[in-house]
């Protein structure tokens, strides 16, 4: 099962989600190097990221069980140090080679060990879609029965993928966004 899945891995009485939310736990080598979303390095981080000098004063600050925190990042180190993630395979699918850090041969795997540490929730979202209402090649939205509805445009996320359930990779959405965007906001006008 994949890192992602384990997320939605329900609690069988309670009808929760224990896993969420998921935390990011990076350590100030991170903090250097890369941006964290809109922060980029040397940035002062800002308070919706945790921060403590103790791995331990860390997983209190965020309700993680310290041990358990310790245990995980241990583990970790040792998968970044031999450049293989065990648990997961992070780092070895195409998209992660590129994006990451190719030169030392671990790309996307590096050791939390330099004070700082830093914390940030996870927490389940859409990047895409693979549903959505149905379009026609004008960006206007089709009704169940195929009909379309006037002054009803989709484009984007919120419009069926016409990959289906596939995903480009990185930026995927931002070039159907923009081209089907653009040939709604024609139709649109010429309807108007």
């Amino acid at each position: 099962m994949g890192y992602a899945q384990r997320y939605f891995d329900p609690h069988p009485t309670v009808y929760d989600y224990p896993n969420l939310p998921a935390w990011a736990i990076f350590d100030a080598q991170y903090r250097e190097k890369q941006p964290i979303l809109t922060v980029m390095p040397g940035a002062p981080a800002p308070a919706w990221i945790t921060r403590d000098e103790t791995l331990e004063g860390l997983a209190r600050q965020v309700g993680i069980d310290p041990a358990g925190l310790r245990v995980t990042v241990d583990r970790w180190n040792v998968f970044a140090r031999n450049g293989k993630d065990e648990d997961y395979r992070r780092g070895e699918s195409p998209i992660e080679k590129f994006g990451g850090n190719v030169r030392d041969g671990r790309p996307n795997l590096g050791a939390i060990e330099k004070p700082p540490f830093y914390a940030l929730p996870v927490r389940a979202g859409a990047l895409g879609t693979s549903g959505g209402p149905r379009t026609n090649v004008k960006g206007q939205v089709l009704s169940v029965s195929g009909d379309v509805i006037p002054g009803l445009y989709a484009a984007g996320t919120v419009a069926a993928s016409p990959t289906g359930r596939a995903y480009y990779g990185n930026g995927g959405a931002i070039g159907p966004a923009m081209t089907w965007g653009y040939i709604c906001g024609i139709n649109a006008g010429r309807e108007g």
